[in-house]
């Protein structure tokens, strides 16, 4: 490693350090530790800010106080690795999910899984959506770039719900396994769909891209009706698109 790049390392284990020692840079850089603190604190402020800010649902059900120190904790252990902070936060779900003061409550982890992925959605790619028509043919057919298939054990779905209709007073979250499916339709909204099984297992099909027509014949018998729905709703709602030659 440079010295520069060593300089670098050590500045940054300094600014993410989840206790400030002043003078610790002392040997490195000639600067005041007072100065160095208070940018310090800019980082540390501006990062929680972005956290609060992209997981506002979970911010709210955990508590203003609990969310910053958990904030706090995982921007410690979580150096910002670019400067596009849209990408911050990837990992915060499975450190709700570690984290000694959530036991007993891991829906907590699974309501950041979705708002992160709601996240992704927004600022995934576009691609223009297929007609119904349009797939029936011989193109290997993909997902959006912005579908995202995640798994949770609570019924966070309808506790985001609850939140966007200002009803969480009263709202009960309860176990509740389910695939959701999250992608941006044409009109930039960002749906969130609970699959079946047999949806599920349909869509990830798709995840390899291939065309319709091989995907339906892979089907038991009998499994096609009920996925007619599903096809009526998604299709319309962009959620397929003509796989991009590699």
């Amino acid at each position: 490693m440079s010295d520069l790049a060593q300089m670098q390392s050590r500045v940054l284990d300094e600014l993410y350090a989840p206790v400030f020692k002043p003078g610790g840079l002392d040997d490195l850089i000639d600067v005041r530790p007072e100065r160095l603190e208070i940018y310090r604190d800019n980082l540390v402020f501006g990062l929680s800010d972005v956290l609060g800010d992209l997981f506002e649902i979970t911010r709210t059900v955990a508590g203003e106080d609990a969310f910053a120190l958990i904030a706090r904790g995982y921007i410690s252990s979580h150096p910002q690795g670019s400067g596009d902070r849209n990408l911050y936060g990837a990992d915060l779900a499975d450190f709700l999910a570690r984290h000694e003061t959530l036991k007993g409550q891991m829906w907590i982890s699974d309501l950041a899984r979705l708002e992160w992925a709601m996240h992704l959605a927004h600022h995934a790619d576009d691609a223009e959506a297929l007609a119904f028509d349009q797939m029936l043919g011989d193109a290997a057919i993909a997902l959006h770039p912005s579908a995202q298939l995640i798994e949770v054990s609570h019924n966070v779905f309808a506790l985001s719900q609850a939140y966007h209709a200002d009803a969480l007073a009263g709202f009960e979250v309860m176990p509740e396994t389910s695939t959701l499916m999250i992608w941006r339709d044409p009109d930039d909204q960002v749906l969130c769909r609970a699959l079946s099984d047999a949806e599920a297992h349909f869509v990830c099909h798709f995840q390899t891209s291939a065309p319709l027509g091989d995907i339906l014949s892979t089907l038991p018998e009998g499994a096609l009706p009920p996925l007619q729905l599903f096809l009526g709703v998604c299709v319309p709602a962009g959620l397929f698109i003509e796989a991009r030659p590699l």
